[in-house]
């Protein structure tokens, strides 16, 4: 995502696995503000390798400049097996004037 003004955004949503990843293993996801970390706090938050086990998040105030980037990062298992996950943030845009 990038800011299309000066903003504070509120970015919730929820991470899972797809049901179709058979491979039992879990995945990784943060969320970076430029390069600086802001979900988790630190480290990864890990997605359990189960449809029904769904990681919540909700950010709010999130100051950003026209142009910053917001990141859905996802980290690679060092396996070639798939790893389908169904991320769908929502990111609402309140303007700063």
């Amino acid at each position: 995502f990038v800011a299309p003004t000066d903003a504070a955004l509120m970015i919730s949503g929820s991470i899972r696995k797809d049901p179709s990843a058979q491979n039992g293993q879990a995945l990784g996801a943060r969320i970076l503000h430029n390069d600086r970390q802001i979900w988790p706090a630190s480290g990864w938050a890990e997605i359990q390798p189960d449809f029904s086990k769904a990681v919540d998040f909700r950010l709010e105030n999130v100051r950003v400049a026209k142009g910053d980037c917001v990141r859905f990062v996802l980290q690679h298992s060092g396996t070639t097996t798939a790893q389908p996950v169904i991320w769908n943030p929502a990111v609402v845009v309140n303007r700063r004037d």
